[in-house]
């Protein structure tokens, strides 16, 4: 199994996409050094065994430009990943970019020459261990099953070259091979979009991923001239079923202390209010002190009531539980937590894009 605690794994996976996101707003040269960070946190459970997520949040930064050195004005990227057999996972991704100004770079491509550049790279052959150990990406990570990191690339090919005035398109097909995670497989086929729109008074980045077990859209705007950022993300996914029972346990594996750990520091300076809310008549065994509810159903925190209350669940201290009997049992496999940590990695790769034009 990929994750022992797949819903908590989700919880942290989304909030790591907002972090990452508004660390990658610092990378992109107007945001930097922010500040009055607040979020508002939402988690209701329902009687059918899924979990709603709602997330909105602010921050402010001091009020700058878009750099004149980024050259795009809007993308969008597509991903589709599907596994036509037990050892092979496919990705289909598709692009389309527009140019303030066409780059000579882009200009003097074709498919014929990005096929020889993945050759030349020799990328094709390596397992994500190796690439991973390469890459000079600096993102919150944790430690996958042994296996994960054997999975070979042993396709990626451009299937799709064009350039129409300031505008350029291109699809790629990649393939992997080994031991794909049974989990991973059951929560297949699985899509995601990701849009970028950049302008002199506004950024924005939507992110939506769709799956056989939920979906989470996240969308995340910046104005440089005011020095605002906002952000937000609603997700519904099912929760884990035993005996015909939800039962929740929201602490994290051990082996995920290194995000906890980025997810503290982010808090530590941010304004949050968390509510719960469960089904009546569910049981809710050792949630943190610090909340007050007026139904028994719904519980709130605030302050650094909500911050310790997140941590503490999420790092397993408090032992907080929650178990019912759903209305509709639903089987116990979830994907989004594997879309969550692709977002992440994307984020990340676009603002190093963006900072290096």
């Amino acid at each position: 199994m990929l994750h022992s605690k797949p819903p908590a794994i989700i919880i942290l996976s989304v909030l790591l996409m907002l972090s990452v996101t508004l660390a990658s707003a610092q990378d992109l040269g107007p945001f930097s050094e922010l500040r009055n960070v607040s979020a508002n946190i939402n988690v209701e459970l329902t009687t059918d065994g899924r979990c709603k997520l709602e997330i909105t949040g602010s921050a402010f930064t001091e009020p700058s430009e878009i750099p004149t050195d980024v050259p795009i004005s809007k993308a969008d990227i597509g991903l589709k990943l599907s596994s036509p057999s037990p050892s092979v996972l496919r990705a289909n991704i598709s692009a389309s970019i527009d140019f303030t100004e066409l780059p000579s770079e882009v200009a003097g491509l074709s498919k014929e020459s990005i096929n020889a550049l993945i050759v030349l790279s020799g990328i094709v052959g390596k397992s994500l261990g190796e690439l991973l150990s390469q890459s000079e990406l600096e993102i919150p990570y944790a430690e996958y099953p042994p296996e994960v990191y054997e999975i070979t690339i042993t396709k990626l090919e451009c299937t799709r070259f064009s350039v129409s005035g300031k505008k350029m398109g291109a699809d790629f097909v990649a393939e992997f091979s080994g031991s794909i995670p049974e989990n991973v497989r059951e929560g297949l086929p699985l899509e995601m979009k990701i849009q970028l729109e950049i302008s002199e008074s506004l950024i924005e980045i939507n992110v939506s991923v769709s799956g056989e077990d939920g979906n989470v859209n996240v969308t995340f705007k910046g104005r440089p001239s005011t020095g605002k950022l906002e952000f937000s993300l609603s997700a519904i996914f099912d929760l884990p079923i035993e005996a015909d029972k939800v039962s929740w346990s929201f602490a994290l594996p051990p082996e995920y202390a290194i995000i906890l750990e980025t997810l503290e520091n982010v808090l530590s300076s941010a304004d949050i209010s968390l509510k719960l809310k469960v089904p009546e008549g569910a049981s809710v065994e050792s949630l943190p002190s610090g909340y007050t509810t007026s139904d028994g159903n719904t519980f709130e925190w605030s302050g650094s009531a909500a911050q310790n209350a997140l941590l503490s669940m999420l790092g397993g201290q408090s032992q907080a539980s929650i178990s019912y009997v759903p209305s509709k049992p639903k089987p116990n496999v979830i994907m989004i937590g594997v879309a969550a940590a692709i977002i992440v990695v994307v984020l990340a790769a676009v603002a190093i894009i963006l900072k290096k034009r």
